[in-house]
């Protein structure tokens, strides 16, 4: 079998007590991590924690990976505020799977709606801002309104049929 090779870097530099720079990829022994968990102000690996946190899974302010959970989030599952991804849960949430107060997707769920089934001119206002010309408004119905057997009443002098086979048969 192949053994996984493992990543640790650090850069001296530090920041609020954290690293400039994480990268931690792969398990390590001395450490007993089946991961790596890179936390720092940018930081990237198996696993992510920081300010710009990129991997497998990522958190922080500014969060890349396949889950992310972020402030600003993009990945195939993400959650926060300003999220992009497959499935995205948040304030502004969009993807193919939107859920927020804006959520702008395939199928999306929140309070100001673009979907193909909905267009709020709200969500398309907010969405068009970051991305202009990324929404389109509901195209309003213009067909013709279908019209039914209208009875018009009888106006006075109008002749009334002769007999009873004329009224089947006008």
């Amino acid at each position: 079998m192949r053994q996984k090779k493992t990543v640790r870097y650090a850069t001296s530099v530090k920041l609020l007590g954290l690293p400039l720079l994480a990268i931690a990829c792969g398990p390590d022994a001395s450490t007993g991590e089946t991961r790596g968990w890179a936390r720092g102000i940018i930081a990237i690996g198996d696993v992510a924690t920081g300010l710009i946190a990129i991997g497998g899974i990522a958190g922080g302010g500014i969060a890349i990976g396949g889950l992310s959970l972020g402030a600003i989030g993009v990945g195939g599952v993400s959650l926060g505020g300003i999220i992009l991804g497959g499935v995205a849960i948040g304030y502004l949430a969009f993807g193919g799977v939107a859920i927020g107060h804006y959520a702008k997707g395939g199928a999306a769920v929140g309070t100001y709606v673009v979907s193909a089934e909905r267009s709020d001119p709200e969500a398309v206002r907010v969405f068009n801002s970051l991305i202009p010309g990324s929404s389109q408004p509901a195209k309003e119905d213009i067909s013709k309104p279908v019209k039914e057997n209208v009875v018009v009443p009888a106006v006075e002098g109008d002749a009334a049929p002769a007999d009873e086979s004329e009224k089947a048969n006008p």
